[in-house]
């Protein structure tokens, strides 16, 4: 498990996931770390429900609707 993220990063990432966003953009954007990083970041909000990858693009990830 990775180190939960303080709630102002949470607050920012999840409202920036209303459109899906390439994980490149988050890693480097909103989450200021590597890629591998913001992948084990998002895995841990897919697991809970809270977001998923997009359908139509590969890396691109949203809010759960």
């Amino acid at each position: 498990m990775t180190t939960p993220l303080p709630k102002n990063k949470e607050k920012i990432l999840l409202n920036k996931l209303r459109g899906p966003l390439h994980i490149s953009f988050i890693a480097e954007s909103i989450l200021n770390c590597s890629e591998y990083m913001a992948i084990e970041i998002l895995k841990e909000y897919i697991e809970e429900g809270i977001i998923e990858e997009s359908n139509d693009y590969k890396n691109f990830y949203k809010i759960k609707s």
